[in-house]
């Protein structure tokens, strides 16, 4: 007996997402759920305008997790003018919990590039966080709760014109002077694919 979890299948092709649907049936036991609406915490809402791909219930229990599900909003997940360092305050005292935490809100960037560089920020102090870290973080939760609903609305632009944006700070780490890279790629006008990253070299110039 082979046991198969769910399967998300998609296209524009309906003839052969049916005849999919029927080689499947023929050979496993299993049930058609419809238009897919809730995928590993991922949570899709289809309309005319477009697929809407959001993470709110994966938002609002990690606010309820962390008790900041009544926290204040802020317009931005991170001060600009602050540069952690790492060892700037003091221990904060429960590590597991930090890096849970911090792990939750990597996986929240699936659908909010918004906060994928603050997250990145945070991520590099797993090994020992601090009071100022942990900080940062519940601002995060905080710049999260302003808007639980918000995610990536694919829309179809009448084309499949491809760009791409990428940039770097200079030397924006204090400690080690390595700049940090961001970059998207949209086609038709939808986004599909970012990246913030720390450089692995330090720069000699900002090109």
């Amino acid at each position: 007996m082979v046991y198969v979890d769910d399967i998300v299948i998609a296209g524009n092709d309906t003839t052969k997402i049916v005849q999919l649907k029927k080689h499947l049936f023929s050979h496993f036991q299993t049930k058609d759920l419809g238009y897919l609406k809730y995928f590993l915490g991922i949570e899709v809402a289809q309309s005319g305008d477009g697929v809407l791909i959001f993470q709110r219930k994966y938002a609002l229990d990690i606010l309820e997790e962390t008790g900041m599900q009544n926290c204040r909003p802020v317009d931005s997940p991170m001060d600009p003018n602050l540069k952690l360092m790492a060892d700037q305050s003091e221990v904060y005292p429960d590590p597991e919990r930090y890096r849970r935490l911090v792990g939750k809100l990597i996986y929240l960037t699936i659908t909010r590039p918004d906060i994928s560089f603050v997250v990145g920020v945070v991520s590099q102090f797993m090994q020992n966080p601090h009071l100022d870290h942990w900080n940062v973080v519940m601002r995060i939760l905080r710049y999260v709760k302003r808007a639980l609903g918000q995610g990536l609305l694919y829309e179809d632009k009448g084309n499949t014109q491809q760009s791409g944006y990428c940039g770097a700070d200079w030397a924006g780490c204090p400690m080690d002077k390595r700049s940090t890279s961001g970059y998207c790629v949209f086609i038709g006008g939808n986004i599909i694919s970012w990246k913030s990253k720390k450089q692995t070299v330090v720069a000699r110039s900002s090109a």
